[in-house]
């Protein structure tokens, strides 16, 4: 059951990450794929972490949502490192579980601004970083409470 779970939610975060635009809120998306792989690997090792978060990153650049492999190293760096620190966190509770999706959203950001500067000379700013953490941290906790039995 937990695998179906865990399957379902996958395919339905994928799905919703390439139909992201919906959700736009002050020129906001969220970022579906970062949220799962933060909350799931708070139930995995830390090589499980990363390599779910590897496996995600490589379906997002595969889609082609920004340069090939950044959102494969930052997904990987994220999902190590939480999983690291999971049995140092009390997830149980909604705001922990939203500041740590927001931690994560300012990882993210921070290993994208560094890439996307560094191989494009894009330069992302820093509020839309800020945005994209407290959104991402209000869609985290819409998908605890739909999993928290599970966590």
């Amino acid at each position: 059951m937990q695998s179906l779970l865990f399957i379902g939610i996958f395919l339905a975060s994928f799905v919703l990450q390439i139909n992201a635009d919906i959700f736009t809120v002050f020129d906001t998306i969220p970022n579906f794929l970062l949220i799962i792989t933060t909350i799931f690997s708070l139930r995995l090792t830390p090589f499980k972490g990363g390599f779910f978060g590897f496996a995600l990153g490589i379906i997002m650049d595969s889609i082609g949502i920004r340069r090939l492999g950044i959102n494969c190293l930052s997904l990987s760096l994220i999902g190590i490192s939480v999983g690291i620190f999971r049995n140092k966190i009390y997830y149980k509770k909604p705001f922990v579980l939203f500041a740590l999706v927001f931690a994560s959203t300012m990882v993210y950001g921070f290993i994208s601004l560094i890439l996307l500067f560094t191989l494009e000379g894009y330069f992302l700013k820093p509020i839309h970083i800020l945005k994209e953490g407290l959104y991402n941290g209000i869609v985290g906790l819409c998908f605890f409470f739909v999993i928290k039995k599970e966590l």
